[in-house]
């Protein structure tokens, strides 16, 4: 999967020609693992956009920050401090807010921490996030021995045929528009 990298002013002005500054410095815009030429055709964008490879560009960079969370999950409590803490201190304010102010970091760890109290078999999604860290840290070349990702490693569940819905024939029916002045009442019968 491809992921941006690229050098932009530390900060653009109102009237900043993003455009241009972009077209200009395209050997500065690389994808890593396309062997594409991607230019710029609007502001920012390449031009061969795909949601996928953003979508799996964001799951990467949250597997890096929070490759390290297990070992802050202690007694189903998660140490905050002590995670903020092994992050570089240029980060602190990043991670802080990350931790405290974030629905969705919160929601993490509560799932985690359920899932901890019960003693039960992981929800696919925490089992899915938890190896790709591992095979993360299975990349390291100081490790010798490669943690087994058997989740990762299943084929059997892999969408193999996509199938679209037929679209609705409404041919047939009258060219009227339904209006309500108020909600319909049901029926508790």
């Amino acid at each position: 999967s491809a992921s941006a990298v690229f050098e932009g002013p530390d900060s653009f002005g109102p009237n900043f020609d993003f455009e241009s500054y972009y077209t200009k410095r395209n050997d500065k815009l690389k994808f890593r693992g396309d062997t594409k030429d991607r230019r710029v055709s609007t502001i920012g964008a390449p031009s061969s956009f795909n949601e996928d490879d953003v979508r799996s560009s964001f799951f990467q960079f949250f597997v890096a920050i929070l490759s390290k969370y297990r070992k802050f999950m202690k007694e189903a409590k998660f140490d905050i401090e002590g995670f903020i803490k092994i992050n570089p201190a240029s980060s602190e304010d990043f991670f802080r807010r990350m931790c405290t102010e974030s629905q969705g970091f919160l929601l993490f760890i509560k799932l985690r921490k359920q899932q901890q109290e019960t003693q039960g078999t992981p929800p696919p999604d925490i089992v899915l996030f938890d190896e790709f860290i591992i095979q993360k840290k299975n990349r390291n070349i100081h490790i010798t021995k490669d943690k087994a990702t058997p989740f990762l490693d299943d084929t059997s569940q892999n969408v193999v045929r996509t199938l679209d819905a037929l679209r609705v024939d409404s041919s047939h029916l009258p060219p009227s528009q339904f209006t309500y002045d108020r909600f319909p009442r049901l029926s508790s019968k």
